[in-house]
């Protein structure tokens, strides 16, 4: 079939790829190709397919025959209806986005006719049982899938020949095995196969002959036999890969700290409803860890999410006892990519492996890149570069960035023994006792290399969690009463059917004159428990459905506000007050109609609608089929309904929070707003928002009405269509006239299911969309925390290097000092320098991007949150209070406080004698956000709450901004006696009030300028501006002149 004699194949540059290739592939006949990395092998199968001599410059000399004809007297197109190819990237070959249309792309191009094509495929699928990959997106699949859908695509075409350059380069062992059975049904099929490899072991029961390449020659052919029993050594001096399938070793780890500890890992696959989840693994730093599974594993999603970069991944890693969130992971990881290609950026070698570099220190990069063979090629392209230097620039870039987890992401893949060896070597001189690397890779031959322990990701696979379920299972101590209701609105559902057969039995009796009074006392005594029974069983059946509804909603809720606390603060503050009562209340709410309806009622309506509509077939198949017309149009028209809906129901669920959060700002802003005569501009913007919330949905109804009125006017209308044939055939002698009226009654008494069914199938759009959301916010990032207790005599905190951004925008950078416990310290700095961030970072408010904070010694991400809490007050800028009495608020600080501890902090914070003036004292309600007292009063109410707490640290943050001098000065005097043997940390823009600090903390853009007491930081020229600033204010008098009026 192909032929070719005295072949030389030149390159552009007259560079010489083959040396007189003598070669004959016969018909039927299944050949390998094998040598190492450049011996020729792309070279040839590229000459016989037509598109090497398609390069530019690209020329051969000698004959090439295809099928007995000179090649060169085909057009490559033509070529194509003689050969399929498979390529070693299966994404080269796809121009469609889902897999049937990919799998059918060549014959449609070749104009094939519908049936023929539809013939074909059910053929492929009678030779491989690839069903499972029909019908999806090519993005959806692994690349084991995509490799194996490409061969399927290449068999379907019908070709004499196919091609195949190293098509288990990318695949698992179960992929390659099942490549290799794929390969004998092609070669039984009388298909002709060529296949260039480095993996061999899998072609041992396919292939004919073997050519063994080297410098562009066809220096060996081999029998299979002899070639698959080369010995050991024979196969190292040819530079082979293993003729043998490879298992993984079994492998312990490195001995020693097992310093980097994985306590929890879980992502799940997008559309799928499997995922990952991996607990408790430990290892010691400078250990290499190989990550296998068979494709679609979840090989790439664990690494992803380990460095920090998968957001819907939840990832707790500490590394020497300290707990990294996912911006550290970030930070301290490197990633080595397959195709190296995609993360080359530059237009030198140096300024590729330097481009992340704060700080470059150039007798390290040169000390790197030389110990990579690279420093020679500092001033050149990277993309000029071989494969395997691209590859050493990557890894260079990773080794200078210092990261502490790097990762390979298949490193050998397509490579020959000896780069295998090559490649191992460069990964071991990466691995340092200060980092961990991992290697993802299907090539067990190179892992057992050099790898000290492996990860398989098949033993860590988990069911995903619908929403639904997660759900159902907040209700699950009260799911004994849905299950309770399901049986008693099935019963209910039953009972109101069989009152319509009592009707018939009693009509049908009445025809054949058997009514009697007994018999109509039975009939009716029938009807009337029918409809007794339905009406009980679904008054209970509802009651036990809402009790179960609502008491999951409580629950819901509940865990909505536990997961609000565990957030970031500025996740927290992100949305408005509107758009979480929307969440909370609304959203929540609309759960009752999945919970209490949907499911409960559901379920039996859609039972008595199958249920009937077999008895109908039972009694009649053609008045049954009859019957389904309305059922059937009523579903498409309601499929299509929900279809438009949950397009649309993205856009509505916009409209109303924004209406909805425009009208809490209006409320909440109502003083502003006439202070500042904004009535019309803030009106005009709720206005606006109501009037999108009304257009959007009244446009969407106009829609969608008539789909609506169709389906309502064609859904209880069974009987219409029924009765009218029914008549037809009684007169023909097909049909009884009890059959009919059977039938008649029956399709009546669906009259109340089909409606409840298109109820719920609207409610689905919205219930779904609601489902989402719901999941996004419970998905959403939380705090990093632990279970470790701080000790009450260790209390010393020190920030250690915290760096800190709000978004993008810096705010702390590189922050070190220490509080030693009992002392007394102020923040001070401009507004905007940090102070507040400081403070709200060790309320851990937030977690700090780089650096840790610690208290006696312990990391705030290890630390148990509500015993963190327990050890610390704080009074800040915000003084909210709770719309409840003055008693109340106070308590919130120390719930089991007696009531002369409550009267001494009050003391302390001048707010007692202010409190006991008002008619009910300490019983008097604040109002919402203690709106009805003053901002100074609202404030040492606050002092007086973080007062009685009896935390040993204390944070006031401008805790005396609303107070007068004179109640100033007494505060002070309280909040000393009450601080005392306390950790005080102060912020204040009133130098005077701090200069007997023990420590101040000069805060400055960020960063922090000096650290010590009142004297000393007067020598610093940032706290000096400050202190002359107040000193100047002091002078400060108005001259008011009073005016003469004629």
């Amino acid at each position: 079939m192909i032929r070719t004699q005295q072949v030389n194949l030149f390159y552009p540059g007259n560079r010489q790829a083959l040396h007189q290739i003598d070669f004959t592939l016969a018909e039927h006949e299944c050949v390998l190709i094998c040598g190492e990395s450049g011996s020729g092998k792309s070279s040839l199968i590229n000459l016989i397919n037509g598109i090497a001599t398609r390069y530019e410059n690209c020329h051969y000399t000698g004959e090439v025959y295809l099928q007995g004809v000179d090649a060169n007297s085909y057009e490559l197109y033509e070529i194509s209806r003689e050969i399929s190819n498979v390529f070693q990237n299966p994404k080269t070959h796809f121009f469609n986005v889902d897999t049937t249309t990919e799998l059918l792309f060549y014959l449609e191009n070749r104009g094939f006719p519908k049936e023929e094509m539809h013939r074909r495929l059910a053929d492929l699928l009678e030779v491989f049982p690839i069903e499972h990959l029909l019908d999806r997106s090519i993005f959806d699949l692994s690349g084991g899938e995509k490799q194996i859908l490409s061969i399927a695509a290449s068999y379907i075409a019908g070709t004499k020949i196919l091609i195949l350059d190293e098509p288990s380069s990318n695949l698992d062992h179960d992929y390659t095995e099942i490549l290799a059975a794929m390969l004998k049904k092609i070669k039984e099929q009388g298909v002709t196969i060529l296949i260039a490899e480095h993996r061999l072991y899998y072609l041992q029961e396919v292939v004919d002959r073997i050519l063994f390449m080297k410098d562009g020659e066809i220096t060996a052919c081999y029998s299979k036999k002899d070639f698959f029993s080369f010995s050991e050594k024979k196969r190292e001096e040819l530079g082979l890969r293993s003729l043998h399938k490879v298992e993984v070793d079994d492998q312990k780890g490195r001995e020693g700290k097992k310093d980097f500890v994985l306590r929890h890992l879980t992502y799940d696959f997008p559309k799928a409803l499997k995922g990952i989840e991996v607990k408790d693994l430990s290892f010691s730093t400078g250990s290499i860890v190989g990550i296998v599974g068979e494709n679609g594993s979840g090989k790439s999603s664990f690494i992803t999410s380990l460095m920090g970069l998968a957001s819907k991944a939840t990832v707790a890693v500490e590394l020497d006892g300290k707990k990294l969130n996912k911006k550290q992971l970030v930070n301290m990881s490197g990633f080595v990519m397959q195709d190296v290609n995609h993360q080359l950026f530059t237009d030198t070698v140096l300024t590729e492996v330097t481009l992340n570099l704060k700080n470059v220190d150039e007798k390290r990069v040169e000390e790197v890149l030389k110990r990579l063979d690279l420093w020679k090629y500092r001033d050149q392209h990277p993309m000029s570069l071989s494969g395997g230097q691209k590859q050493r620039v990557a890894i260079a870039s990773v080794l200078l960035s210092d990261a502490k987890i790097i990762c390979f992401d298949e490193p050998t893949s397509g490579m020959d023994r000896k780069n295998m060896y090559r490649v191992s070597e460069l990964i071991r001189s990466c691995s340092t006792e200060d980092n961990l690397i991992f290697i993802i890779s299907h090539d067990y031959e190179f892992l057992n290399t050099l790898t000290d322990t492996v990860l398989n990701m098949e033993h860590h696979t988990r069911k995903r969690s619908t929403m639904f379920k997660k759900i159902m299972d907040y209700g699950q101590e009260e799911k004994w009463h849905f299950d309770l209701s399901l049986v008693y609105m099935v019963l209910s559902t039953a009972a109101w059917i069989s009152a319509f057969i009592a009707v018939y039995g009693l009509i049908n009796g009445f025809l054949q004159n058997h009514v009697n009074q007994p018999f109509w006392i039975k009939h009716a005594i029938w009807i009337v428990l029918s409809m007794l029974i339905y009406g009980i069983f679904k008054g209970e059946g509802l009651k036990h459905s809402h009790i179960f509804a609502y008491a999951t909603l409580g629950k819901i809720r509940k865990s909505f506000a536990d997961k609000m606390v565990r957030n970031p603060l500025g996740f927290t503050l992100k949305q408005t007050a509107g758009d979480y009562r929307q969440k909370i209340v609304d959203n929540v709410e609309q759960l009752e109609i999945l919970l209490a309806h949907l499911l409960t009622e559901g379920i039996p309506h859609s039972l008595a609608i199958v249920s009937i509509l077999i008895m109908i077939f039972v009694v009649d198949f053609r008045l049954g089929i009859l019957s389904l017309i309305p059922v059937l149009i009523s579903m498409f028209l309601m499929g299509r309904m929900l279809r438009a809906g949950m397009k649309e129901m993205v856009r509505y669920h916009e409209a109303a929070k924004d209406m909805s959060g425009n009208i809490v700002e209006y409320i909440e802003g109502i003083e502003v707003i006439k202070i500042f005569n904004q009535k019309e501009r803030s009106y005009e913007k709720l206005t606006q928002s109501v009037h999108n919330f009304r257009d959007f949905t009244l446009g969407w109804y106009r829609r969608s009405w008539n789909t609506m009125a169709i389906v309502a006017a064609v859904a209880p209308t069974m009987t219409l269509f029924v009765f009218p044939v029914g008549i037809l055939m009684m007169r023909a002698d097909r049909l009884a006239l009890s059959q009919l009226i059977l039938i008649s009654l029956l399709s009546f008494s669906l009259a109340t299911s089909i409606p409840k069914i298109q109820f719920f199938f609207s409610a689905g759009a919205q219930i779904g969309k609601k489902l989402e959301d719901l999941e996004r916010d419970f998905e959403s990032p939380e705090l990093l925390t632990g279970n470790e207790l701080l000790d009450p005599s260790r209390l010393d905190i020190r920030y250690d290097r915290v760096s800190f951004a709000y978004e993008d925008q810096a705010v702390l950078r590189d922050c070190s000092f220490t509080i030693r416990q009992g002392e007394k310290v102020a923040f001070v700095g401009e507004s905007g320098s940090g102070k507040s961030t400081l403070v709200k970072l060790l309320m851990h408010y937030y977690d700090v991007q780089k650096g840790e904070i610690l208290i006696g010694g312990k990391p705030l991400t290890t630390l148990d949150p509500e015993n963190h809490m327990d050890h610390i007050s704080y009074v800040s800028q915000d003084n909210f209070l709770f719309d409840t009495t003055i008693r109340e608020n106070i308590l919130i600080g120390k719930q089991d406080a007696t009531a002369e501890e409550m009267i001494r902090a009050c003391q302390a914070a001048q707010i007692h004698e202010f409190i006991m003036s008002l008619e009910k004292g300490y019983d008097t309600l604040v109002g919402e956000s203690g709106s009805k007292l003053s901002g100074g009063e609202r404030q040492r109410i606050c002092i007086a709450r973080a007062m009685i707490k009896d935390a040993p640290i204390v944070v006031m943050d401008e805790a005396t901004s609303f107070t007068d001098p004179e109640n100033e000065y007494y505060i002070d005097r309280g909040i000393a006696e009450l601080c005392k043997g306390k950790t005080v940390i102060t912020i204040a823009h009133k130098l005077s009030r701090i200069v007997g600090s023990d420590k101040i903390v000069l805060v400055d853009k960020g960063e922090i300028k000096a650290v010590g007491t009142h004297e000393a930081l007067l020598k610093e020229p940032v706290y000096l501006k400050l202190w002359n600033r107040l000193s100047a204010s002091k002078d400060f008098r108005f001259d008011v002149k009073e005016g003469h009026h004629a």
